[in-house]
């Protein structure tokens, strides 16, 4: 029921606050984008693109052309400034969660996938195991003591076309291990919540469907 004025307000005050506070200012609370203010902002930037697709013009193929040269130009710029100063700046820009590069980069995939239409079941398994293949891989231990130090061990720093090539597969591999894992350990986390959730019946049957997805 929102109106378009108030829509514009709402972006607008929370995208301040999120972007400029959580990048330019570096508000501690803020930087990363890792709150509950970002998250409202993504949810208002989504359902403002939901709420006027019908007029967003733009060929899929040129948003997916985008897409691609906007990651590959983030990535060449981060690797040729890694040495200096800027690669600071840069970071934050590009891949904070509330850095407007990133957020920028995420409405156009967005609206890629929302004109995309069709049905896999092994998709579905896949997506389904993405949020363990983030919280897996970005545990401290495996992050910071291994994949950190294997990355920089493996990749040619100094060629930029190799490294891009080189994390690419690091990141299928990462991607595909953490699948494996979340799939071998399903079953245990599955009976887990069924059995913490028997007291709830408010939310039992969600959680239990979303088990078996």
């Amino acid at each position: 029921m929102i109106t378009p004025q108030n829509r514009i307000y709402l972006l607008l005050v929370f995208g301040i606050i999120s972007m400029y506070f959580g990048t330019v200012k570096g508000d501690d609370s803020l930087e990363h984008g890792t709150n509950v203010v970002n998250f409202m902002l993504i949810y208002i930037i989504g359902n403002t693109i939901s709420t006027y697709k019908d007029k967003i013009k733009f060929k899929t193929k040129y948003l997916v052309i985008a897409y691609l040269f906007l990651n590959l130009l983030i990535v060449a710029t981060y690797l040729l400034f890694a040495h200096s100063i800027l690669s600071a700046v840069i970071l934050k820009l590009c891949y904070f969660y509330c850095s407007p590069i990133l957020i920028l980069n995420a409405i156009i995939l967005f609206i890629i996938f929302s004109r995309i239409h069709f049905y896999s079941a092994k998709v579905n398994l896949i997506a389904s195991s993405a949020y363990s293949m983030y919280i897996i891989h970005h545990i401290p231990v495996i992050l910071y003591g291994v994949i950190g130090p294997l990355t920089l061990l493996i990749c040619p720093l100094d060629n930029v076309l190799l490294t891009l090539l080189c994390l690419t597969l690091i990141t299928l591999c990462i991607m595909s291990a953490s699948f494996v894992i979340d799939q071998l350990f399903k079953p245990l986390f599955g009976l887990i919540t069924d059995k913490s959730v028997d007291k709830m019946p408010n939310i039992s049957s969600t959680i239990k469907y979303a088990n078996r997805l």
